[in-house]
């Protein structure tokens, strides 16, 4: 949660499972105030049969006028067993942002 003016927000991630494992990434970033920064990236190197979910959400409220939010899901398969599930968000309530997110 963004709680005040001028805050900077970095989000980093890189997970490498193998074999069946499962990796959850679930991660929020509220903005709620102007002139703040978030950046977040994750990546995974997916082997054998395992899984990926990654369930980010990106929130600019009303009054977070002037935020900067950015958000990026990569991922490499190295066996066609393996599975990734992405859903990136962006919910955007102010008029004046930059924002961006993909996967």
């Amino acid at each position: 949660f963004m709680n005040g003016q001028n805050c900077n927000s970095l989000l980093y991630g890189l997970y490498m499972p193998h074999g069946t494992e499962l990796v959850d990434n679930h991660t929020r970033v509220d903005h709620a105030f102007p002139n703040c920064h978030s950046d977040e990236l994750y990546k995974g190197i997916m082997m054998d049969k395992s899984v990926a979910v990654f369930n980010g959400k990106i929130m600019v409220h009303l009054d977070a006028q002037k935020t900067n939010a950015y958000q990026r899901n990569q991922n490499i398969l190295l066996s066609n067993e393996a599975t990734v599930n992405t859903k990136p968000q962006l919910e955007i309530f102010a008029d004046d942002v930059k924002c961006t997110h993909g996967a």
